[in-house]
């Protein structure tokens, strides 16, 4: 196997919950469970992706996706019409707490994991997220490319909640996420009242050797 095809074996072995698509004559989405060496070998492509139809990796020549799949969906301009003019920061106590740690799969230096723990006594859930840059300031007004979205966030994050709720005390957590640059991830909240508040940490994180 190649170290594409390592890769794929590892999100087959350690997130069931993802989407796994192998081609030989066409398209077959397979169950986790039957992935191995052998039957990665025996497939000349092969997609992971999350349960919204976004890749992860791939491996061999993809010359077309399956019904349903895309590749990453770009992040958008906000238009969501949720006002968050006091910009508060609630990072850990009575908000969210943020931390990125080493990955699960991945191991570029550019690869972390996160994971978001509802520190509050509500449930909450995330409208939008982005990679912001640092302002002389803070955070500057606008994030560098766009928005992604709260779809995103429950596909990335394995929100298990179909409305997208984290309840007080739970952790939820994109195993495998990819960035670097001197910035932050902002991330907007919402709780059950339409309480709006934002968390933040650092973008960067460096893989011990």
């Amino acid at each position: 196997m190649d170290s594409f095809q390592e890769t794929f074996l590892l999100y087959a072995m350690q997130d069931q919950g993802l989407l796994f698509w192998l081609w030989d004559d066409q398209w077959h989405l397979v169950e986790a469970a039957s992935i191995n060496p052998e039957t990665l070998n025996r497939s000349s492509a092969g997609l992971v992706c999350y349960p919204n139809g976004e890749v992860i990796c791939k491996f061999g020549q993809i010359y077309k996706l399956p019904p349903g799949v895309s590749y990453l969906i770009e992040p958008r301009k906000n238009d969501d019409k949720l006002r968050y003019t006091k910009r508060l920061v609630r990072n850990g106590e009575k908000g969210a707490l943020v931390i990125h740690s080493p990955p699960r799969t991945q191991t570029s230096e550019s690869s972390y994991s996160t994971t978001i723990t509802n520190q509050s006594r509500n449930k909450i859930r995330v409208t939008k997220f982005g990679p912001f840059a640092k302002g002389l300031f803070g955070i500057k007004k606008d994030p560098v490319e766009g928005y992604y979205d709260s779809i995103q966030f429950c596909n990335w994050f394995r929100v298990s909640d179909p409305e997208g709720w984290i309840n007080p005390g739970e952790s939820v957590c994109d195993p495998d996420n990819y960035g670097s640059g001197d910035g932050v991830w902002v991330y907007f909240f919402e709780n059950e009242f339409g309480d709006r508040f934002i968390s933040t940490a650092p973008l960067t994180f460096k893989q011990k050797p």
